[in-house]
């Protein structure tokens, strides 16, 4: 309880780590050019971390620190293709995975007049830390539709008690407003999700796998189908090589 200013100061404390380092934020804002919905189809993988503590707590796997090198956990797995894929041993994973792991936020009737309150006592107390603002700036730019209320609700990341998905785009989007942010803590996050979606064959893999590949029964269809039509080619190729040998 040392160092507490006021009531709202012990709000933040709860929402965001003392001990994180802010001096690796950045002093320009990096921003997030792709929603929740554009980035999932590009094949990140958004998930609730069970073990987070503070809200502003958002990581990605593998992590910043970790650019250019394998994403195998715990040592299950080999490197090949020059790092850019990745093979593991408990369950296999498409090459260049990307998770982005986001602390459950639950969003009722008090959760904008919360925000807010923590927002204007930061831009007082902590310019030069913002965290709470730099923690909705990045909200904002991840949710810009309802399809991204709905993916983020679907992976228990957003917890919607307002009753509509709609609402809680209008919240998040508004609530930047006037808002001054000198510092970004999640510039290198960004900067790293912008790289994966700008890669297309991670957008053409992902599409390959939840339009073909979504669950058992589409796979098969999909694998029989590929006979098929191997079978088809090869059927015509030596019809057609009949009919002009001599």
């Amino acid at each position: 309880m040392k160092g507490i200013r006021h009531f709202t100061d012990l709000l933040r404390k709860f929402m965001c780590d003392k001990e994180e380092n802010f001096s690796e934020s950045s002093d320009y804002l990096t921003l997030c050019l792709h929603s929740a919905k554009q980035l999932y189809n590009a094949g990140v993988t958004f998930r609730r971390p069970k073990d987070a503590t503070y809200l502003a707590c958002i990581k990605t796997w593998p992590p910043v620190e970790d650019d250019g090198k394998c994403c195998c956990r715990n040592g299950w797995g080999r490197c090949w293709w020059n790092g850019r894929g990745c093979c593991w041993i408990n369950g296999c994973r498409w090459i260049n995975c990307l998770e982005l792991k986001i602390p459950q936020l639950r969003i009722d009737d008090n959760t904008e007049c919360i925000f807010r309150n923590v927002m204007a006592f930061e831009q007082f107390v902590y310019p030069d830390e913002p965290r709470i603002c730099n923690y909705i700036f990045l909200l904002d730019q991840l949710i810009d539709t309802v399809e991204d209320v709905d993916l983020l609700v679907d992976k228990r990341i957003v917890e919607n008690w307002l009753g509509s998905n709609k609402a809680v785009v209008d919240l998040v989007n508004k609530l930047n407003d006037q808002i001054v942010i000198p510092r970004f803590l999640y510039a290198k996050i960004c900067e790293k999700l912008n790289d994966h979606h700008d890669k297309r064959l991670n957008v053409a893999r992902s599409t390959l796998k939840r339009v073909y590949f979504k669950d058992i029964w589409t796979g098969s269809s999909t694998v029989v189908g590929l006979v098929f039509l191997v079978f088809s080619l090869f059927s015509t190729y030596y019809t057609i090589k009949n009919l002009f040998s001599v």
